[in-house]
Order: structure tokens, then sequence, then C-alpha cells
């Protein structure tokens, strides 16, 4: 048993879901995260959360699938892990949920009609195939059992969106659950765990019943096959997204792949990408090698980032050829290394986002001059901090082509990229191609007739080998059609001032270093010697932008500049959703201009937050 729900009396009384017993338990708008340890166990309060959380969610996808089919008689679920040390626990904890669901919607249904549930589990893998294996088994939603890129002392889930939910923001199900969605679940392990404290006997009964299923299942569970299956259907899903659907088309590239000497070297960390990926790109006819030592074993931090890629470098400049990829844990981010006058350095993640959008825009040219989509703009959807440089790509893109690009900004948020990107599909309003977080490097790849549902490091990865084969020269090449923007970011702790404060401020500073010329144009005294032609004000909010504040606002905001030579800047902030901190950021195709916007946040920020500091004593 992994389950251990033992001396509840003791622990009963005093759940808090915003702790483990290592540290923080986190619930936001990407799901659940918390500090388990580097054990295989999970403490009895621990595992209770869990398991309540598996309930709380089953409950609703259960009763959802069943009002809108009455008469079904069966549905499934899908699960999958990376190979943290508390992966199997967790599992476990999550599956006594489910199972508790079960049980409990089936004592309320006619006996003659009871509802089967099975779990189907995918086992170690890495996020994208798991949420692909929503749509390939049809099931009414899932969990990845992952901590992404944080250390493997964390972990945590994420849950899914069912296949084909109405009433859902997406049609395409293995989404993770909306912001509203992950609101009101919190609100009902509030309302549970309140009505615990109270001792109200139905929700004591649910913890009995938790505590005495532990793991005595009452579902069909499914593993080995399915695995492989999963497998299988998420390379016929790449293929897709990567419009090599056709088998002529497919088979030309695997030709070209290795005709070519591209050579990707992929660093997974120990990670659920091992084997995985390599597995996958070499399909496409690429050479590949892996690096990263034994699955769950780290050889450098989780994050793929600064001293991370260090390893993907020095194997890189030893092979002299091709680029790498360094993964997070869960695989739906990769961060790119590549070789550059005979020196390897890592791209940046503003930067693996333009290449991305570069590379898509480019791959659905020829769709957008068919007469089915001549009428429809090429849309690329990017949250609010991501470099401006896409924009340059877009409108340089619309000129040379002769078709509309067009950039449209969300919210921070996978969730809101991928609302945004199935909003444009859903109701014809263009091409949604791509998302891009730009502060991470994340990558949601979209298409005329699907649009994926989560961020994606293989994809990334085989993008890059595409646009080089195509291009017949080296990612390091490649790269300098891209234009140059130079971003300055930030995280800062230890925040006593409200959001909107800080905004307010900000808003305030910039306008009143204004200082207008006769033409109509202006400068910012103490700030840039740039000269402007105009600004616009953003504020965000979930898949949409807006001009003005409100007091509730707590979305990214940013100012953004047009200098008189037509080039963009932009300051950037927002307050975490997660963490006591905030982000800022400023971006510029001149370095001076960044820097001394990026002053500017830091000044506003620091004598806001000292005299909140000192008005709270």
């Amino acid at each position: 048993m992994i389950l251990n729900f033992e001396d509840s009396a003791s622990w009963r009384q005093s759940l808090d879901p915003n702790r483990t017993r290592f540290g923080p338990r986190i619930t936001s708008g990407s799901g659940v995260r918390g500090q388990y340890g580097n054990v295989s166990d999970l403490a009895p309060a621990d595992a209770f959360h869990v398991a309540l959380d598996g309930y709380l969610y089953a409950t609703e996808q259960l009763n959802g699938a069943v009002a809108r089919s009455p008469e079904c008689t069966a549905v499934k679920f899908v699960i999958g892990r990376d190979p943290r040390p508390t992966g199997e626990a967790i599992r476990a904890a999550l599956l006594t949920g489910f199972s508790v669901a079960s049980r409990r919607l089936n004592q309320e249904r006619a006996s003659d009609r009871p509802l089967n549930v099975t779990v189907i589990d995918v086992e170690i893998n890495t996020t994208p195939v798991v949420q692909n294996a929503v749509r390939l088994f049809d099931t009414i939603g899932g969990a990845i059992i992952t901590a992404s890129h944080n250390p493997t002392d964390w972990n945590g889930y994420k849950f899914l969106t069912a296949n084909k939910e109405p009433g859902d923001p997406y049609t395409q199900g293995g989404a993770l659950l909306s912001f509203a969605r992950m609101a009101a679940f919190k609100s009902r392990r509030r309302a549970v765990l309140d009505a615990l404290q109270q001792r109200e006997a139905v929700v004591e009964a649910l913890l009995d019943s938790i505590i005495s299923t532990g793991e005595d299942f009452v579902f069909t569970y499914e593993s080995g096959p399915s695995r492989e299956q999963s497998l299988e259907g998420y390379f016929l899903y790449v293929r897709r997204m990567a419009g090599l659907e056709d088998d002529a088309t497919f088979d030309a590239f695997r030709k070209q792949a290795g005709d070519s000497e591209v050579h990707i070297i992929v660093d997974h960390n120990g990670g659920a990408a091992k084997e995985i990926m390599a597995g996958l790109l070499r399909k496409f006819g690429l050479s590949v090698e892996e690096i990263g030592g034994d699955l769950g074993v780290t050889t450098h931090e989780i994050e793929p980032m600064d001293a991370a890629l260090q390893q993907a470098k020095d194997r890189l400049t030893a092979v002299g050829n091709g680029f790498a990829v360094v993964h997070d844990w869960d695989a739906d981010r990769g961060t790119l290394v590549l070789l550059q006058d005979g020196k390897a350095s890592d791209l940046g993640p503003q930067y693996t986002c333009a290449l991305n959008a570069y590379a898509m825009i480019d791959q659905y040219i020829p769709l957008a001059r068919t007469p089915a989509f001549r009428d429809m703009p090429i849309s690329v959807v990017v949250n609010g901090n991501t470099t401006g440089g896409i924009r340059v790509i877009a409108d340089r893109f619309s000129k040379a082509e002769k078709i509309n690009v067009n950039v449209v900004e969300v919210e921070t948020g996978e969730v809101n990229l991928v609302e945004k990107l199935e909003e444009i599909r859903r109701e014809k309003t263009g091409i949604p191609v791509i998302g891009v977080e730009g502060s991470c490097g994340g990558v949601i790849f979209g298409g005329s007739s699907v649009c994926a549902t989560s961020r994606d490091g293989t994809m990334t990865a085989l993008m890059a080998a595409k646009l080089t084969i195509s291009r017949g020269e080296p990612l390091g090449e490649l790269v300098k059609v891209l234009p140059v923007f130079h971003t300055c970011f930030k995280s800062i702790p230890d925040i006593a001032a409200e959001s909107y404060v800080i905004k307010q401020a900000l808003e305030k500073a910039f306008l009143e270093r204004i200082i207008k010329s006769d033409n109509g144009s202006f400068t910012l005294s103490n700030t840039t010697a740039t000269v402007y032609a105009g600004y616009e004000i953003l504020h965000y909010i979930g898949a949409g932008s807006f001009s003005t504040m409100g007091e509730t606002t707590n979305g990214g905001y940013k100012i953004r500049l047009t200098d008189t030579n037509g080039n963009e800047s932009f300051v950037w902030f927002r307050d975490s959703k997660t963490e006591p901190e905030i982000y800022i950021e400023s971006d510029s195709t001149n370095p001076d201009e960044s820097e001394a916007l990026f002053v500017l946040l830091l000044d506003v920020v620091a004598e806001t937050n000292n005299a909140a500091k000192a008005a709270a004593g």
C-alpha cells in the first residue's frame, strides 16, 4: 500500500490546503503544486488533500458526462506523470478520489444503469502526450502529475478538460481547466474543508469514505499497452501539426532529413522526455542523440535556463553541428541551444518564441493564399510581455508575401493563449498558427483545423529542424533573419504594494515625463533621448486586453511606445498569482532605450513599495 491514512484523528481537524508536510502548496490557474519532498510516500494529511482534489474534479467531470448523455454507461479518464519520487503516491491518492466519486455517483443511479469508469494510465510520459491522450482515447478528462520546471522535491497535478466538452471555452479536449473553473474548484474545496472543521456529518462521511477506500479502487484500470498507444497517437498528432500529415509529404521530409547533416542533441535531464522525444524525432528521419543520465535522476537544475544549459552547450560544441534542445521535466518546454561562429549559445525564451512564430507563419503561407482562407489573417497569439520582435516578423511577412499576418495579445497564462487560439479557429476570424509565452519560451502550436492544448517542447525541436532542412542553413545562421530586440526582465519579491497602486504610479510617472514638441512628437524627460510619435496603454485580463483600469484589475499592464521611425518599445508589469512577487520587463530595438525604460520601472516599483511598507508600519 502506498497510501497511509492512519491516525486520522490527529490531523483531520487541522487540514491546511496551502501547506504540505515539507512546505507550501499552491493552487493556481495552472493546477496544484506543492513541496512534497524527495520521498516515495505522502503524509496522511497530504494524501487526503490530493484524494479530495481528485474526488472534487472527478465528481464534476462525471456529473457533466451524465448530464450531457443521461443514458451513457461507460466513461474514461486518462492519467500520466513525470518521474518524481512522489509521483506514484500522488497517482494513488488521485485515483482514490476518482474511485470515491465513481462509487458515490453509482449509488445515486438506478441499479440497472451503473456507470462503468475506466482509468487509462499512460505512466511516465510528457505533458503533451497526456493531453493528446484525452482526445485519442475520447476521455472525459484526466490528470497530469508533474511540477514541470520545479525541483524534484516539488510535485503537483494539472486537471484536463473532457474531449468535446460543451460549455467549456474549448471545443477540443485535453486543455488545462480554465481560470474560472480552477477558481470554482478552489471554492468547492474550501467549502468541504470548512464543513469538515464544523464536523458536518455529510463531509465527515466523505473523509471516512476516502480513508476506507485507500487503494481499493472501484473502476477498471488500464496501463501497459495504453502507453504505447498514447505515444503512437502523439506521433500522428505531431505530424499533423508540423504539416506532414500526408504520407508523401512525410516520406519526402524523412528523405531530406536523412540526406541533411542536421544533428539534434536532446537533453532530457532524467525527465519524462527520456527516450520519448529522441524516439519520436528519429521517426522523422532525424539524427538524434540523448544526454541527461538515468530516468528520474537530474544532472543539472530542472528549469532549462542559464547554468542548466551548459551540459548541452558543451556537447554541441564537441559535436560541432546541429543544435540542442533542453527540456524541463514534463517536456512542455524546450530551450534551444545553437552554434554561432563555432560557439554554443542558448537562443533565449523570447527568441525561441520568435523563431517558432517565424517557422509557423512560413508554413501556413500557402494555405493563406487558397480561396477558402484568403480573407483570413494568419494569427499569432502572444502574452503581454512577449517581445515586439514578433510584431516586426508579422509585419515583414505581410509586406513581403502580400498576406495579412496579425498579432493578438492576451494576459499571461497558457490557458489564455489556448482559449484565444481556439476562439479564432472556432469563429473563423483567422488561421491561429501559434501561441507564445515570451518570458518562459513556451510555445503552443496551432493550425487551421485543430488547435493544440498545451506547450510542446518536442514541436519546438521539430520545427527548428524542419526550418533548418527546408532552408539548407544551420540554425545559427537562420536566426539572423530575426529582428534584434533587447529585453530586460526581473522578478521582485517582498512586495507590499497592491498591484493597481503600482500600475497607477507607473502611469503617473510616465505621463509626467512626457515633453511634447510642436509637431506632436514627444520625449521622456530623465529617461531616454528617443523621440516618440505615440503610445498606448494596455491592461490584460484573460483572453483579451483593454484600455481602462479599475481598482480590481490584477492582470498584466503595458505601456507601448512607437518612435518616429516606427520602432516599438514597451514597459510591462504583472504581479504573480502564486508568489508574493511581481515581474517587470522592458523591450526595445535599442539596448540603451530598453535599459532606460527598465530603470523607470525599477524606480517606480521601489518608491511605491517603500511607501506601502511605511504605511503598514
